[in-house]
């Protein structure tokens, strides 16, 4: 009898430390759930993990203490208080202090700075511990050569993935910001490593050896997509001073709008290569989110006279068919259409890039580069060191962490290289010559997600076309729609004219076309029967 005692209260005592267990797990407040710890304590016992903390002690991280008066911490944590009440909404709300003083040490240099809450998602403050913060060096100096900055958690950029981008970005001369990893102390309280990232400053342009020009972005607040906000400049207080500056913002305004009222193309805007390399890396990832309209940042470059990506906050690493090519679906020089795809994929912003086919080939051309065989071997060998020693000083907090994306930029590599070799044969309407009177046409459609260059259409040996027709992508909610060509036929030698229209012999087409901005040319052959359909106009 007691034996069934015992057995009763240990089975009430166990059902009563899952409920707890499962009401810990499914607190989303603090990562720092019991699941969490569990997770951590499991891998903390695994060989990988003890390994890393061994090889953590090789490396050395910057280490930064903030000091933050009591009244101050106590703001920081009103306005965590507020986003955990309001999510991405607390950043416009008037009750947010903004920025508070504070203090930076770092070695003997001791620094005033202003710092606040940052971010729009919970990832960045739902850990009381380990919350994300902008700071302005608001003295003479800078740390690590920045004056604004920002510190969080490495998980919020995927610990390496973001490192990653701005080494791409950097190895392909696209405007990069520093990211590095460093060890910060809050009030003598050791927060472990955090990731540190530049913020907009004149000191990101200079860093990138590019002469100073204004920085700006959409602003965000406001209805409809962001493309059609209003812009909005960083350091407005050094603009308005710098009559240089000004003038070079005002003007980076205006042909901004000129390119989004459809008065002026991609080219005759933006810096035609940077952009197009920059979302062809982005490609290369897998992952869009850095070219979110709402996440895009700009400079105009006084030298070139047009505008530069600022490209950040990608955050993953998976496989390009989850999203995409961004150049999928795309109208290229031809009216704007919605391609029926999801969220940022139809942005107004990306659809008018695209629509200028000198930048779509130029992002064509990169996704060619960036995937060849020896391209990302070579960027990995010349970066390992580095980021050996990057992933030692992550390993002083998260020994159980490692960078295990690489073959899934492989795999990225291979799946663009397949996209862009395969094709659907283009599609002959009804697969007929039509006559109207004493014309004759022939209609083909593209069938892809990319556009389609026809470079000729023979029939019976007889080229028809004069280079070139550019045929757009198979829009999801549309109906097909065809390119018309004319035959040239007034002697009936091309296209024989059939007794009574029947009994027509075959005729022999052969297209040659290409994806816009592939070199190598795709033949295809139909063999037909001619049927003569009789119609008020082409269609």
């Amino acid at each position: 009898m007691n034996k069934y005692l015992l057995r009763i209260s240990f089975y009430s005592l166990l059902s009563f430390c899952c409920i707890i267990l499962g009401f810990l797990i499914s607190e989303k407040e603090f990562d720092q759930s019991i699941k969490y710890r569990l997770d951590r304590l499991i891998i903390a016992n695994s060989k990988t993990t003890k390994d890393h903390k061994l090889l953590s002690k090789k490396s050395l991280a910057n280490s930064i203490e903030l000091l933050i008066e009591d009244k101050n911490i106590e703001k920081l944590n009103d306005q965590r208080k507020l986003a955990l009440e309001l999510g991405n909404k607390y950043r416009y709300d008037k009750r947010n202090s903004k920025y508070v003083k504070g203090k930076l040490i770092h070695k003997n240099d001791t620094l005033k700075v202003k710092l606040r809450l940052k971010g729009g998602q919970n990832d960045h403050y739902r850990d009381l511990l380990k919350c994300s913060y902008k700071i302005k060096i608001v003295d003479d100096g800078s740390f690590l050569g920045m004056k604004k900055f920002a510190i969080q958690h490495p998980r919020t950029r995927d610990y390496m993935n973001e490192w990653y981008l701005h080494k791409l970005l950097n190895y392909v001369n696209v405007i990069y910001l520093r990211y590095d990893f460093i060890n910060v102390t809050i009030n003598g309280r050791n927060s472990g490593i955090y990731a540190i990232e530049e913020n907009m400053h004149k000191n990101l342009i200079e860093n990138n050896k590019l002469k100073e020009g204004p920085i700006f972005r959409f602003d965000i607040p406001g209805e409809g997509p962001v493309f059609y906000h209003d812009l909005s400049p960083y350091n407005k207080k050094d603009i308005k001073s710098d009559s240089n500056l000004l003038k070079q913002y005002k003007h980076a305004k205006k042909i901004l709008f000129e390119f989004r009222n459809g008065t002026k193309k991609t080219s005759e805007v933006f810096d035609n290569k940077k952009m197009a390399k920059a979302y062809a890396l982005c490609d290369l990832s897998g992952h869009h989110h850095a070219t979110f309209p709402f996440n895009l940042k700009f400079y105009y470059n006084p030298t070139t006279g047009l505008i530069e990506p600022i490209i950040y906050d990608n955050q993953l690493i998976i496989p390009i068919e989850n999203e995409g090519l961004l150049g999928n679906l795309k109208s290229v020089e031809a009216p704007i259409k919605n391609n029926g795809e999801i969220r940022w994929k139809n942005d107004p912003f990306s659809e008018r890039l695209f629509n200028d086919s000198a930048f779509f080939t130029a992002y064509i051309h990169y996704l060619i580069e960036y995937t060849d065989n020896d391209w990302l071997s070579e960027f990995f060998n010349k970066t390992n060191e580095d980021a050996q020693n990057k992933k030692q000083i992550i390993w002083k907090s998260y020994p159980e962490y490692d960078f295990n994306k690489k073959r899934i930029l492989f795999k990225n590599q291979k799946t663009i290289k397949e996209i862009l070799s395969t094709y659907i044969l283009p599609e002959i309407k009804d697969s007929s010559i039509i006559e109207q009177k004493d014309k004759k046409f022939i209609s083909i459609r593209n069938k892809n997600r990319l556009p389609i260059e026809l470079l000729s259409v023979s029939i019976n040996g007889n080229e028809i076309t004069n280079c070139c027709y550019l045929l757009q992508p198979n829009f999801i909610n549309e109906l097909p729609k065809y390119q018309t060509i004319e035959i040239k036929d007034e002697l009936n030698s091309i296209v024989p004219t059939c007794f009574q229209k029947i009994n027509c012999p075959n005729a022999d087409v052969e297209i040659k076309y290409r994806y816009l901005g592939i070199k190598d040319i795709k033949t295809a052959n139909y063999s037909m029967k001619i049927s003569f359909k009789e119609i008020q106009s082409p269609l």
